[in-house]
This record gives C-alpha cells, structure tokens and sequence, in this order.
C-alpha cells in the first residue's frame, strides 16, 4: 500500500478557541489561556473536554475525514486516559480511524515509557497517533518506527527555516526516516507559496497552513 493511498482520506486538526462575551470580538488563541490552564493543572480536563465533543460532534458519523486532536504531557502521562478515550468511542460509536491523537514530541522524549504506554493503547483501539512539534532529529531515537506512529508533525519554526543549510540537514534526514519507516511527514505553519516550494524540493509531501486553508468551524467539515 502506498503512502498516497494510506493518507488519501482529508485530514483535519482541530482547534481550540476561547469564545469571548461579545460576539463581535475574536476568539482566544490558546497561547493567552493554556499557561493559566497548566497553573491550575487543569489541562487534562481541558483535553477530556475536546475529545468529548470531537466524538460527540463525529457520533455514527461515516468515514469522510480524520480529525486530529492534540493532547497535553499531562494526558499523555495520565494512565488513565487511554480508558477515556476508549469510552468516548464506544459511548459515541466514533469510528477509531476517523480520530488522530497528536502527541507532543518533547512527551515522547522525556517521558518515554508513559507515551509508550498511551500511544500503544490507541494503536490497539484502532486510533491514528501523531508526533507534533518535531524540532530536529533527536525523535528518531526512540522506537517510535515499531509503534506504528502514523505521522510526524514538524515544529513551525524548523519548517520556516528550511532555507538553512542545518535545517536542511535535518529535514532532509527526517524525510529519509519517514519514507523507510512508511510515516506521514507534515509540515506546519505553511503560509506561503515560497514556503511550500522550498519544503517540496526536500522530498517533503504533507503540509498544513493558511497557504492551503484557513481554519473553519468544526462542524462544517
């Protein structure tokens, strides 16, 4: 099976906003409220909230798309959160193919044996997991390749550097690493039509940015 074939289905991320009191104003990125979230610790509950109303929002919903949700160190390290997951799906009757965990890969470095844990658990619910926030070359130290991890996420700023000879190297060695291991590899925070073909000149396929589409409410895709 090709990789073209393997990620053929569109593919979504979900994104989280607060809603202000007055309608006319915008909605809040989540880089104004997450550090009082991570204060109070209430992260995790911020995370269970999301996924409840992404399988919610999906319920018997047939297979048109994959929707990728991204967890905080703090779920990701919960042991109990791979049963939330499992209970959502059941509860909702989400299809586990149509739903991406992204999995921050400083989680995966530093706390190796609790991601092991999470990420083998939805693999065996039939979850799409994901590596986001991939910064250099240091990921592939760890067996993520016999996990069968899904995709690999760059971080936006390695992806906006790629005109550098370094970052070069390092994208260059990741798309190797994707191609011989059958792994997705996205870049971020695309936003320009010279971003995109610098990235395309290094082998690298996937992309997500304002150059391809402007975020939308949840429910209309």
């Amino acid at each position: 099976e090709s990789l073209d074939k393997k990620f053929a289905t569109a593919q979504f991320e979900v994104l989280l906003r607060l809603r202000q009191n007055a309608a006319e104003q915008r909605p809040v990125a989540p880089r104004a409220f997450f550090p009082t979230a991570e204060r109070y610790g209430l992260m995790r509950t911020l995370d269970r909230r999301v996924v409840q109303q992404v399988c919610e929002t999906l319920r018997e919903r047939p297979l048109q798309a994959v929707y990728s949700v991204n967890l905080s160190t703090a779920s990701v390290t919960d042991p109990s959160f791979a049963s939330f997951l499992e209970n959502q799906l059941k509860r909702n009757r989400v299809k586990p193919e149509s739903l991406c965990c992204e999995v921050p890969a400083s989680t995966v470095i530093n706390n190796w044996p609790l991601t092991k844990y999470l990420i083998e658990r939805m693999k065996s619910l039939g979850i799409r997991v994901a590596i986001d926030d991939v910064l250099d070359y240091s990921i592939c130290s760890q067996p993520i390749h016999t996990l069968l991890v899904d995709c690999l996420k760059l971080g936006k700023t390695i992806a906006a550097s790629s005109d550098s000879s370094r970052e070069q190297n390092t994208l260059l060695m990741l798309v190797q690493f994707s191609q011989e291991n059958r792994i997705q590899l996205v870049a971020k925070g695309v936003e320009t039509q010279s971003d995109l073909d610098s990235l395309k000149s290094l082998g690298i396929e996937y992309f997500q940015g304002y150059q391809l589409s402007t975020p939308v409410p949840f429910p209309h895709v």
